[in-house]
């Protein structure tokens, strides 16, 4: 209930209760997926595997020995629509005080005593939809981070430079220290 009243109150425009880490563009060089994350997190690029609700690319941290915190970017290229995504991942009858919410265009949850948060949506030019699963396995840097708000920011620079996602060039850059600052939050 309480991440459902936090993206309630993001969508209205109320400040989280900590200010989310400016997002920067990330070069991805000749690959067609461009995205934004925070300074010196790392980013992975890679075809997806399935058709079905497969990783593409993913963007976190290195906070060893600290928190996990991650980012993963992913395209269902069967499913409908959003609402069936999120309908798909955070079933009523396991999530009932769940609510979805429009964040920057995407539809989101957030799930505060998982430490998680979900948006999905369509890129344009991209067949499918595309889910932005966002996770820590400590809740201050959750909450530093700015749960479904940052999902949504992260999701909103999404863009498809065009072609063929399974036949995407894999591209693995590591994180810098500089992106370690979250970690401690």
């Amino acid at each position: 209930m309480v991440a459902s009243v936090f993206l309630a109150l993001l969508a209205t425009g109320a400040a989280p209760a900590a200010a989310a880490p400016k997002l920067i563009p990330v070069d991805t060089g000749k690959s067609p997926l461009k995205l934004s994350a925070p300074v010196g997190w790392g980013f992975y690029i890679y075809a997806p595997h399935e058709k079905v609700l497969s990783t593409f690319a993913a963007i976190s941290p290195q906070c060893l020995p600290g928190p996990d915190i991650s980012v993963t970017i992913q395209l269902d290229q069967q499913i409908k629509s959003p609402e069936a995504l999120i309908a798909d991942q955070y079933p009523k009858t396991k999530y009932p005080e769940t609510k979805p919410t429009k964040i920057h265009g995407w539809l989101c949850v957030a799930e505060e005593a998982h430490t998680d948060a979900m948006c999905a949506g369509r890129v344009k030019g991209l067949q499918g939809v595309v889910n932005v699963y966002f996770a820590t396995t400590e809740l201050a840097p959750y909450k530093a981070l700015g749960a479904g708000a940052f999902a949504a920011k992260v999701a909103a620079s999404l863009k498809w430079a065009g072609g063929d996602p399974n036949r995407i060039d894999p591209l693995d850059l590591s994180a810098r220290p500089e992106g370690k600052d979250l970690c401690t939050h």
